[in-house]
Formats: C-alpha cells, structure tokens, sequence
C-alpha cells in the first residue's frame, strides 16, 4: 500500500474512529438512505468511501493545489529539532535499521510498502492489565532508547505535546 494516499492512512484506524470522523469532522449523521453511521449495518467501507470522497470534496472546494495522487498539497512553517538531537535520533535508527531484530525486514504492517516498520506505544494507551499492554512494555523496553530520543525531539519542540 502506498503510504502518500490518504486511504492507506486512513486504514489503520478503527472503523468507529472512522465514523466519528465523519460526524465531528464532516456533520455527517446519516447515510443517504438515511441510516445513521453509527449503525452495525453500515459497513467499513461505506464509511471510508463516505469519508474519501467528503476529503476530495473538501480539497476541491477550497482550491487546494493537489499532490499526483489527489491529496492537498499543504506547506507549514515546522520548528526544526536541534542538529545534536537529529544526529543521535538517525543513528539509533540505524542501529535499529541493521539490527538482527530488523534485519529481515520488520514489517508490523505489511499492507504499508515498506522494508522496515515499527510502532511504538506507550503502554499507558491500554487496559494496564490486558496482554497488548504487556506486550507494548516488553517491546517499549526493548527500544526504549529509541522511544527516549523521539520524547527528545519532540520536548525540544513542543513540551507541550510531548507531555
């Protein structure tokens, strides 16, 4: 799956996280037949279509300069992370990237094009007592020295967020 389009980001999430999207994002409370989103008989992909074409509606409306694959073109002003923190955050990647855990390929996700992919996550973001916590700890600790340098870069930029 190519990574740049807006589907194969989308893709990772929770159809109910879908849904919300298209009611707080969008106002979109019903289906054209008049269904609520909400309902079980509404299926995953009524609700990415739905919500892929209100996307590509929205980019059309505002006048967005659009990417190869349809997708807005948006340009940020980002803060850039300090050049001793980026140095150590690229080596411990690549220390990563070479490594025999990564070494054939870590591929968590392997519907995303990619030779090496990995997701990190705080184990806080579980039921502390169920096994994706336990796992998300045992794999955090594992990396921990990667997961310290990303907090790194990001308190170095906003403390706020990294919070």
């Amino acid at each position: 799956r190519d990574a740049t389009l807006l589907r194969s980001q989308l893709e990772p999430w929770s159809t109910m996280a879908l849904r919300r999207r298209l009611v707080a994002d969008f106002g979109e409370k019903r289906t054209n037949d008049g269904r609520s989103w909400a309902d079980d008989d509404v299926s995953r992909g009524q609700v990415m279509d739905q919500l892929l074409r209100l996307y590509q509606e929205e980019a059309s409306k505002e006048g967005k300069c659009h990417d190869g694959n349809g997708r807005a073109v948006v340009n940020v002003s980002g803060t850039l992370v300090e050049e001793s923190i980026r140095k150590r955050v690229l080596h411990s990647l690549r220390e990563f990237w070479t490594s025999k855990s990564s070494s054939a390929g870590n591929r968590e996700r392997p519907s995303i094009a990619a030779e090496n992919y990995m997701i990190l996550c705080s184990p806080t973001m579980f039921d502390a007592t169920s096994q994706n916590a336990a796992k998300a700890a045992i794999k955090l600790k594992k990396y921990e020295a990667l997961w310290n340098l990303a907090h790194e870069a990001i308190n170095s930029v906003d403390p706020f967020f990294a919070s």
